[in-house]
């Protein structure tokens, strides 16, 4: 695989501008739509610590006959902070044979099957909010993009853009490419007029991601940097 960036178009405008970006990619720069592009993140929590620690938090509330003093309140604080547990789940259409998924600090990177052992562990990790992405695939010659609606739940979240050079796989290059590459591919915001406002430009959100704190290649690109730049950017966005 090419060097891949991940980017989010922030103030797209729901399915509207989905539709402008590919008559454009196809018309403007002969573009081909080589299929559909999907993608699910998902976001679980430990069912087992959120409910021990509501039961101790519950209990110690019940043992005390006033409201708890400053140090009580603490405590209550320090047992309630660890319900946080949670799971992160990354699928795309893109690299069907592959789930990623993460916790903490690592992410690993493993084959189908752990999606199916996560939905039958629903005592332990509970399914609470997922982020959809449905699109497009664009070949460009050397360019791959593909572009999908962002959704969580009811909420409509611009629209996720990863751009692929093909004939490169060094990771520190891939956000100067990709911001060259959608300076010159993406629509240019309209007025009510629906013609193009001068000197604007679409915002776009870009992720910078330190590979050597992450453990991986700073030489060769994989599918792990591109995981990783999903985590930075759903994480920085405060989207899920």
């Amino acid at each position: 695989m090419g060097v891949v960036c991940l980017a989010r178009w922030n103030d797209a405008n729901s399915s509207q501008s989905l539709l402008q970006l590919q008559d454009r990619v196809v018309k403007q720069f002969h573009g081909v739509v080589t299929g559909r592009w999907y993608g699910n993140l998902k976001l679980f929590r430990d069912s087992t610590i959120i409910s021990n620690a509501r039961v101790q938090a519950h209990q110690l509330k019940q043992a005390q006959n006033f409201r708890p003093n400053a140090s009580q309140q603490l405590l209550i604080n320090e047992i309630t902070k660890h319900t946080n547990q949670t799971l992160y789940q990354l699928t795309l259409s893109n690299l069907p044979k592959k789930v990623f998924s993460w916790s903490s600090d690592s992410i690993t990177e493993s084959d189908p099957n752990l999606e199916l052992l996560l939905s039958k562990l629903t005592n332990i990790w509970v399914p609470r909010q997922s982020a959809q992405i449905e699109g497009f695939i664009f070949d460009l010659g050397d360019f791959i993009l593909r572009a999908g609606d962002l959704n969580i739940g009811t909420s409509y979240k611009g629209i996720l853009l990863e751009v692929e050079y093909q004939p490169c796989n060094h990771p520190k290059l891939r956000l100067p490419l990709a911001k060259e590459f959608l300076a010159e591919v993406l629509p240019r915001p309209t007025n009510y007029l629906d013609t193009v406002a001068p000197n604007t430009a679409p915002e776009i959100s870009f992720i910078d991601v330190d590979w050597y704190k992450t453990g991986l290649s700073t030489r060769t690109y994989s599918s792990l940097h591109t995981s990783h730049q999903y985590r930075a950017l759903f994480e920085h966005d405060k989207l899920l």
